[in-house]
């Protein structure tokens, strides 16, 4: 019998049973290092604190990055989602992608990417697709990984190539599918997400099954003009005076609220809460009104998108910026000045509240 995916239910029924012992490896590491440091602090030495710290901050990236494929397979098979396509510098997208993700103990990564070749694609999600062809390479491919590219009359040719023993032909046929995987390794979801964004780029990728030794994967992207000039983002158009301040931040997970105020408070800037959106418009007559507003959308009594709609009809309240942080990885809303998806990075945080404040006084 065939689930409504096409897949059958004994895989989807395997799959999920795979996700859920993929979660609960890094939740039970946390949850079992936290409460060691709760309960055992002051036997700890410094140096067993940090490792402590450092294991849990590698647990949740893990984490982080499972909920993340989970998120995009969902949008690609919804057809919803979205990416934002323009010029990038191939090799500048290499040299980052390897910064990222470089190559663990035993393994080598030629990086053959020629300058001054660019291609469409979104900056994000294209270093994203590397980053999926080199880790699985890493992972099941030989110790000495190629990352090249090559100019045809057809666009620009990216190749990972490893010098491992290769695809087993019997997973050929379904390499880029979901639930994809060799029974023992990974979630099957790395080609089948990646193929889900090199098609939303408008271009192709394959296998190259007749390779006698090693693993050949191959995309196709259009080459765009070389040396392109971006026009200016929003925050960049404008003549921008620096007064953050005051920040708002409304989330109806006091957890959520509790971390951003860390990382705001540890930059300087005074936070105010609200826990949904009818407190933020309370908290929004007070004097001084705050400078930056940071949502999430989803709240009872009132969401954040009734929230800035609210913001934006009201002229005392209209030209406050406004950053949404959500779930949603590929969130649009109207009337928003930016958006950053959960998990985030508390840089981007700090970085996309900066330019936010610096709205013209004007």
């Amino acid at each position: 019998m065939r689930g409504s995916s096409g897949v059958s239910e004994e895989t989807e029924s395997e799959f999920l049973g795979f996700v859920a012992h993929e979660l609960r490896t890094p939740i039970t590491v946390i949850v079992g290092l936290a409460s060691t440091l709760v309960a055992r602090r002051r036997d700890l030495t410094d140096e067993q604190v940090d490792e402590c710290l450092e294991r849990i901050r590698e647990q949740g990236n893990r984490l982080a990055r499972l909920v993340g494929d989970l998120l995009d397979l969902a949008q690609i098979d919804s057809g919803r989602f979205r990416v934002a396509l323009e010029p990038v510098d191939l090799a500048a997208a290499g040299r980052r992608t390897l910064d990222d993700v470089p190559p663990p103990p035993g393994h080598s990564v030629e990086l053959a990417l020629p300058e001054d070749v660019w291609v469409v694609a979104d900056p994000g999600r294209l270093e994203q697709v590397l980053v999926n062809l080199l880790t699985n390479a890493y992972r099941y491919g030989g110790p000495n990984v190629r990352l090249g590219a090559r100019r045809t009359p057809d666009g620009v040719y990216v190749e990972v190539f490893d010098d491992g023993a290769g695809v087993p032909k019997r997973l050929v046929p379904t390499l880029f599918e979901k639930f994809s995987r060799d029974g023992s390794k990974g979630a099957g979801l790395g080609l089948a997400i990646t193929r889900g964004l090199v098609d939303a780029f408008g271009g192709q990728i394959w296998y190259d099954a007749d390779d006698r030794a090693g693993a050949r994967f191959s995309v196709l992207l259009t080459e765009a003009n070389a040396d392109p000039t971006r026009p200016p983002a929003a925050s960049e158009t404008h003549g921008w005076s620096t007064n953050l301040q005051k920040i708002l931040v409304v989330d109806d997970e006091s957890s959520m609220r509790f971390l951003i105020r860390m990382i705001f408070e540890a930059e300087g800037f005074e936070v105010v809460e609200a826990h949904h959106g009818t407190a933020a418009l309370e908290r929004l007559k007070e004097t001084p009104r705050p400078d930056l507003v940071v949502t999430d959308l989803m709240m009872p009594v009132m969401g954040g998108r009734e929230l800035i709609e609210r913001l934006r009809a009201n002229p005392e309240t209209a030209e406050i910026p406004i950053l949404v942080v959500s779930a949603n990885a590929n969130i649009t809303v109207p009337g928003a000045d930016a958006a950053l998806p959960k998990p985030f990075d508390s840089d981007a945080l700090l970085d996309t509240a900066r330019a936010l404040g610096k709205r013209d006084a004007a």
